[in-house]
């Protein structure tokens, strides 16, 4: 196998991604997704997950953490590669506390649950500097009992508003 070749980078990539710490905040058994009808669950899945975005929109803490369940599990992007996990009350409540405090807001391209999952595709801004940047990025929820159990976030760079985050 030759240098440069592409079955060589294919190698050395695997090599690498190999050595990653993979998993994440929610383990396998916590990801599988149960195909579920319109159950009073579902219909109250969707509820909470349109109540927490709405909160979430309007940076209303309380009515966040209201709409999460009693052990929420919050990743967060940075820090890569696989982003920084935020677990329990205090500490997702505290990861929110730090996000609007500086001065973020989102605004939401689209936007779906079914079952015990959701999305939200959304673009975030902020002033770094005097000068506006955006970010565009999406969030995969877990839905439990009618409220957000996990929100897991992923970005379109490493680069968070202009501080580069270390790997």
């Amino acid at each position: 196998m030759s240098e440069g070749t592409l079955e060589y980078l294919v190698s050395k990539a695997g090599e690498v991604w190999n050595k990653l710490p993979h998993g994440g905040c929610v383990s396998p058994e916590e990801a599988k997704s149960s195909v579920q009808s319109y159950t009073d669950e579902t219909i109250a899945n969707t509820a909470g997950f349109n109540a927490f975005n709405e909160a979430f929109l309007k940076q209303d803490i309380d009515a966040i953490m209201a709409n999460m369940t009693d052990d929420p599990v919050f990743e967060a992007p940075f820090f890569q590669p696989n982003g920084i996990c935020f677990k329990g009350v205090l500490l997702v409540r505290l990861a929110w506390e730090l996000t609007f405090k500086v001065g973020i807001t989102f605004e939401v391209q689209e936007s779906f649950s079914t079952g015990d999952r959701g999305v939200v595709r959304w673009n975030a801004s902020a002033q770094v500097d005097g000068k506006k940047q955006t970010l565009s990025g999406c969030d995969v929820f877990y839905l439990k009992g009618g409220k957000v159990a996990a929100k897991l976030t992923y970005s379109k760079t490493d680069n968070f508003f202009g501080v580069k985050i270390p790997a």
